[in-house]
């Protein structure tokens, strides 16, 4: 008793330290509470990590450069002070194994999306399935949110009915509803999944906070699940477009400094041009001009030609699967903005933006306006 007494003594210190902010201070007398077995100081200083920006360490983007193959350069190279997650991590998951649950919730979230050590989704969703027992608040949400997909076996009109609540939910940044859905969603079938990609896609660029606890989902061959998809080889960039995720008679708005290439279209055909109004991105202002394409199940490039495509840009057989997937292909430059949005009557969907050499900010956030568009008669390409 003496022991956990003295424990209990430190940890009720360390609190008033940490109130009065000092957090240096703070720190030592939790850790004396935790070396003296003290849970509660032991999530004391896991959330001084997490919550008081506590021992912040440097990071730069230069391993992910790498990853992505982006040159490596003096000025590409960004360094900032961000979470010491690795920490926080530590310290929550030795709370969390002494039987808080409230650590075993952030313990197990920072596991699952890998903040401060690889995901490590059994060992994260373990600690969340002991917070959910615990009857933590958000632990539920989590839980569906990060669990193991499995095989929902539901069908395309029940699916959409889920699909649409769980817009509704999110539009309104209700996460117990949305979350509740998504648990359910992800378990679709690939064309299923490929429609709830789409709305996190459209949600998540116009930056609406409802959409920002979802992760994009992975296919059987790990393979992120995107309804537009670009490759970027050189100064050419392949785009792979899941057709599965569009409504019925949507259309592909492409916007940028260069023009779809017009002998490398497949499942696709050129159709027209528009005008249309969203947010300015790169060197793309509000006023977007764009071509304008519709999947054509008779536009299917020859055999040689699809090879000499995933011969260019490095497709496996994964990346590429022709019962699906329609693409196309741009000339590029080397510094340019695109933009690639979908259109379903007069509304448009912003699906993907990418800029090299402009700023990937985007400033003000307006919804996407139909200006103009004049459809093509007996022409079948843009050049």
């Amino acid at each position: 008793m003496g022991v956990a007494n003295n424990a209990h003594k430190e940890y009720l210190k360390g609190m008033k330290l940490e109130k009065a902010d000092k957090l240096e201070e703070a720190f030592e007398t939790y850790k004396s509470a935790a070396d003296l077995g003290s849970t509660d100081a032991m999530w004391a200083i896991a959330k001084l990590y997490l919550f008081r920006e506590f021992r912040k360490v440097k990071v730069n983007n230069l391993f992910e450069l790498m990853l992505q193959g982006i040159p490596v350069f003096p000025w590409n190279i960004i360094e900032k002070e961000e979470i010491d997650y690795k920490s926080a991590l530590e310290w929550s998951r030795k709370a969390a194994d002494r039987g808080n649950v409230e650590s075993a919730l952030v313990a197990g979230m920072l596991l699952c999306e890998g903040k401060g050590c690889t995901s490590d989704i059994k060992n994260g969703i373990s600690y969340i399935e002991s917070a959910v027992k615990g009857k933590v608040p958000g632990a539920e949400e989590a839980y569906a949110l990060f669990k193991p997909k499995g095989e929902s076996g539901i069908s395309d009109p029940e699916y959409a009915k889920k699909l649409q609540a769980f817009v509704q939910a999110a539009e309104k940044d209700d996460l117990s509803v949305s979350a509740r859905l998504f648990g359910e969603l992800k378990n679709g079938s690939p064309a299923q999944v490929s429609k709830l990609a789409y709305a996190l896609m459209t949600g998540k660029n116009m930056n609406k906070p409802g959409y920002a606890a979802f992760p994009y989902l992975m296919d059987d061959n790990k393979i992120p699940v995107f309804p537009v998809s670009p490759k970027r080889v050189g100064w050419k960039t392949f785009v792979r477009i899941d057709r599965n995720a569009f409504p019925d008679g949507a259309k592909i708005l492409f916007s940028a400094d260069i023009n779809v290439h017009p002998d490398f279209l497949n499942g696709l055909a050129y159709v027209g041009e528009a005008k249309y109004i969203s947010p300015a991105f790169g060197w793309l202002r509000e006023e977007k001009e764009a071509d304008v394409l519709e999947f054509d199940d008779g536009k299917r490039l020859s055999t040689d030609i699809l090879e000499c495509v995933k011969n260019d840009y490095f497709l496996t057989e994964a990346e590429y699967r022709p019962d699906n997937i329609a693409f196309f292909v741009e000339d590029g430059e080397k510094e340019y903005s695109v933009e690639i949005s979908a259109l379903i009557g007069e509304h448009i969907d912003v699906l993907y933006r990418y800029t090299i050499g402009g700023s990937d900010t985007v400033i003000k956030y307006i919804e996407p306006k139909l200006l103009e568009i004049s459809y093509l008669i007996g022409k079948t390409s843009p050049l």
